[in-house]
């Protein structure tokens, strides 16, 4: 103990610590019992369904245990995994782990085990399901073998992509987003990109993907996966490699921002394109910044980084939208239009995904943000209300959610115009049928966008109230977020299964307390006859109704928790600033 404890100090450390905390109990203790109640209705339906014939049937209970298994790897283990080294960087304490004798490898190594360890923990949790399928029947012993084996170096790869943005990275948020975006380039952008331009050479694409090339070989030995994941073991050494090349040079590295400073060198070009063609004329951006009048909280936000003020988030909206626009015309320019509804939905849905995680990670550091930079006690002194200052704080959250509803807005509008009316192939010429189903269609849709984004923010926002840190706060906001898009539909299937799949079309309600439950429904205009039965206003008047309430609730809950969670005392803030104003002014 000696030895290891003198040779890996750190991850003695991390062990320790995440040993004593009470949520790494509880967190153990929830992923349990889920696992053990999808076994049961799994289990529970089989039985039902062939009574004693259920020996022979374990295969049903083994897809269920590799699917958690998967989705754990690639949902749960990045977000243990991103702040190892940028909150690091953010307590300046990076700096006394280099002067140490630590080799950089040796600390990467250590940060990689530290989080590795614990999760593996929480993967033995699987282990007797997958010893009860085996006994089922109808799975055999190489299956297993290979699940751990791919599973683990799924792990692998994880793992050292994520430590590898973490180490570039300045900020534990930008980090965060980064290792969801960046692991969704590259483990599923090829395979969407395939399947969008309908290439299928026996689908090497989606093996990229090791769930996906996991699922290709279900039922080949232990040799066929070794010999079809060697990129995945290739990826991870150079994975690694690089974190470790970039330790030093990035451990001093500040939050400055890649897209900020490529604006930047854009506005040198045009400001020399200016000089030399216009004589000097500059259009749509100032040269000396406003001054703050009666929000300077608010000015403050949108002005206190480059990123933030209003020609960078023109920018920031082009670059979402001009794509999606392309996306939408190039889907509605050909002949067959059905063939390519893929392409939009796709498009809405990956910004579906983009605008929930970053209007949920910006909520989420608003306030907890201004504790980290020691800010916050200054901030609480304003004599105001508290309930003025997170609305002046919900600036630039309420400028984020403006620039996805307008990129949103051009797929949903092309859609619109598109679906409601009537493509003659023969003249290449389309004419309309009638506007109202389309309009109806974009309302609905974009409604969606100003109801959906507020509400998630509010939540993110008290989510963030009680962090002591920005790399917590996010990936607590996050969770809380995905949960509620997937635990209904979970909830859903599994009274299905436990109930042998009747009564279905009466469960079905249970899935519109999952936000994302209409966002795919409207995108694919299901005739909702077919799943409410006969009413067709009521669940739209209920899903808006529902959550708009939801939304005023969360509201009142996040301004609550501000005032108990910050410790402000509320009486007479704003007569008390009243007051100071007129003294200053007399």
């Amino acid at each position: 103990m000696k030895l290891f404890a003198s040779y890996f100090p750190l991850l003695l450390k991390e062990l320790q610590e995440q040993a004593v905390r009470r949520r790494t109990v509880v967190i153990r203790l929830l992923l349990a019992i889920i696992a053990y109640l999808i076994f049961v209705a799994v289990y529970g339906s089989e039985v039902s369904r062939i009574g004693r014939q259920a020996l022979g049937q374990g295969e049903e209970v083994f897809v269920c245990v590799v699917v958690m298994q998967f989705l754990a790897v690639f949902l749960i283990f990045p977000a243990f995994l991103v702040g190892s080294i940028a909150q690091e960087k953010e307590n300046d304490t990076l700096q006394l782990l280099i002067v140490s004798r630590m080799t950089p490898g040796r600390i990467l190594f250590q940060k990689l085990m530290a989080k590795t360890i614990p999760f593996l923990s929480l993967l033995a949790l699987t282990v007797p399901l997958l010893g009860l399928s085996f006994a089922l029947g109808g799975v055999e012993s190489q299956q297993i073998i290979s699940l751990i084996y791919v599973v683990g170096l799924s792990i692998l790869n994880v793992g050292c992509l994520t430590l590898l943005i973490s180490t570039w990275s300045g900020s534990s948020v930008a980090a965060f987003i980064g290792v969801y975006l960046i692991g969704f380039v590259i483990y599923l952008g090829p395979g969407f990109f395939a399947e969008m331009f309908h290439i299928y050479p026996d689908k090497p694409y989606w093996r990229l993907f090791p769930f996906a090339a996991y699922a290709i070989d279900y039922r080949s030995g232990l040799a066929t996966h070794v010999a079809n994941t060697w990129y995945l073991w290739l990826g991870s050494f150079v994975y690694f490699a690089l974190a470790k090349l970039l330790f030093i040079p990035r451990a001093f590295v500040k939050p400055r921002g890649i897209v900020r400073r490529l604006f930047r060198a854009v506005d040198q070009e045009f400001d020399r394109i200016n000089d030399e063609i216009l004589g000097g004329v500059r259009l749509g951006r100032r040269r000396a910044a406003d001054l703050p009048e009666d929000d300077p909280i608010r000015w403050r936000e949108l002005h206190r980084r480059g990123m933030n003020r209003m020609h960078h988030m023109v920018r920031v909206t082009l670059f979402f939208a001009v794509p999606a626009t392309m996306i939408g015309l190039f889907a509605t320019g050909h002949s067959n239009y059905w063939r390519y509804k893929d392409w939009t939905a796709t498009g809405v849905f990956v910004l579906w995904g983009i605008a929930a995680l970053v209007v949920t990670v910006v909520s989420a550091n608003a306030i907890v943000a201004e504790r980290t930079r020691q800010t916050l006690d200054v901030l609480l002194t304003i004599p105001w209300t508290m309930e003025r200052i997170i609305r002046e704080k919900r600036a630039l959250v309420n400028r984020w959610i403006l620039v996805f509803a307008i990129a949103l807005g051009c797929l949903f509008g092309i859609e619109a115009l598109f679906e409601g009316s009537t493509f003659r192939v023969s003249g290449n010429s389309w004419r309309s049928r009638t506007p109202l189903p389309g309009l109806i269609h974009f309302t609905l849709t974009l409604g969606l966008v100003f109801l959906y984004l507020p509400m998630i923010s509010w939540l993110a926002m008290g989510i963030g109230l009680r962090a002591k840190s920005r790399a917590r706060g996010s990936v607590q906001a996050v969770i809380a977020v995905a949960l509620w898009q997937v635990l209904p539909a979970f909830a859903f299937f599994l009274v299905l299964l436990v109930t042998g799949f009747r009564h279905g079309d009466d469960l079905v309600w249970i899935m519109m307390a999952s936000p994302a439950f209409f966002v795919v429904y409207l995108e694919f205009f299901v005739d909702f006859n077919e799943i409410f039965g006969d009413s067709t206003v009521l669940p739209v008047i209920v899903n808006y109704a529902g959550y708009a309430l939801l939304t005023v609730w969360l509201r009142r809950w996040c301004l609550r928790g501000a005032v108990n969670k910050l410790g402000r005392i509320e009486e007479n803030a704003e007569a008390t600033g009243r007051s100071a104003i007129r003294g200053v002014d007399l």
